[in-house]
Parts: structure tokens; C-alpha cells; sequence
């Protein structure tokens, strides 16, 4: 409710940014309406507004609000069952955080992309993004990444019924989560 709430607002800032020749500000708007449609189930939408978000970041020639905008449409095509489009998008917000070195980002769209390989049926491939998102994650030090990464790994050997390999990630996914007093992510 609170989300089709904004929709309007976000509309008007839309609106004004362009009546005052406000490029960042009309990205801005385009990234909300996006959010708010995609959490909203209006996935048609959410690609709309993503799509103008990075045309917009584009001609900014801003790299981290490209990234985040090749992720988002990433998410919503495949929200939409458009699989080939989504995996593109997702290696292009591969590619953007690696070459400005954004390590979460970097985290993300290997998540993503294993995702979406998960969905087409290629869980070996899954396996392969979902390694490399573990060996960025120790590189990064950051255990709640690591956790994530686990995860995953868990889930995808679960799903090549490896379920020896899926209980050991399972395993050390909740120990990573209980020595960093992740209760949350304990229950998952």
C-alpha cells in the first residue's frame, strides 16, 4: 500500500525534474518509480522506468547509477520470464563493478547471474558464479557475504541433489551467520 502510495509523488518529481531540465533529479524519479512498481508486481512498468533510469545514467555517464540500473532492469525482466534479456543485463552490471572496482556490486551481479542460470536450467554454471561471489566475499572479508555465498552454494548443490555438499554449505553458512550474532539469517 505504502509503495503504490509513492507512486504519485514519484510521478510529480519526475514531472518537475524534467519541467526544470534536471537530468540526475529525473534519473532519480526513474530508479523510484521502478522500485516502486517492480515491489509493487508491475514488472512491465518497473522495465519502463529502469530502461529510461539508464538511459539517463548513460548520458550522465555515471557508472555506479548504470550498474545499479542494469541490475534493477536485470531483476525485472526476470520477474517478467525473460531469461536471455535478464542474464544480459546482469553481465553488463558485472562488467560496470568490476571496472570501478565496487566489490559489493561485483558480489551482487555474480549472485544475480547465478540466478538467472538457476532459472534456465544451468545449475553447474549457478555453481561456478556462486564460487567466484565466495572468493570476493573472503577477499572482501566480509562474512555476511560469505554467509550469502554459502547459501547459495547450498542451494544449487541441493538442487544436483549433492545434498552431502549442500548440508557442508548449509553448515557453514550457519556457523558464519551464529558467530556474527545473525539471528535473522540464522532462520532462513
Amino acid at each position: 500500500a505504502e509503495f503504490a502510495q509513492a507512486v504519485p509523488y514519484y510521478e510529480n518529481y519526475l514531472m518537475l525534474s524534467q519541467e526544470l531540465h534536471d537530468v540526475e533529479g529525473e534519473a532519480k524519479a526513474c530508479h523510484f518509480l521502478g522500485y516502486a512498481h517492480y515491489c509493487l508486481g508491475n514488472f512491465r512498468e518497473a522495465v519502463r522506468y529502469y530502461d529510461q533510469d539508464l538511459a539517463l545514467a548513460k548520458d550522465l555517464q555515471d557508472k555506479m547509477n548504470m550498474g545499479r540500473a542494469y541490475c534493477n532492469l536485470g531483476l525485472a525482466h526476470l520477474a517478467l520470464g525473460n531469461l536471455e534479456t535478464a542474464l544480459e543485463c546482469q553481465k553488463y552490471f558485472l562488467a560496470i563493478a568490476h571496472m570501478t572496482k565496487h566489490l559489493p556490486g561485483k558480489f551482487r551481479a555474480l549472485g544475480n547471474i547465478g540466478d538467472v542460470l538457476i532459472k534456465m536450467g544451468d545449475v553447474e554454471e549457478a555453481l561456478k558464479m556462486y564460487q567466484r561471489q565466495l572468493s570476493f566475499a573472503r577477499q572482501g572479508r566480509d562474512r555476511g557475504l560469505e554467509a550469502t555465498a554459502y547459501g547459495a552454494l547450498g542451494l544449487g548443490n541441493r538442487l544436483l541433489r549433492c545434498f552431502d555438499k549442500a548440508l557442508g554449505y548449509h553448515t557453514q553458512e550457519l556457523t558464519v551467520r551464529q558467530e556474527m550474532g545473525d539471528l535473522k539469517g540464522e532462520c532462513r
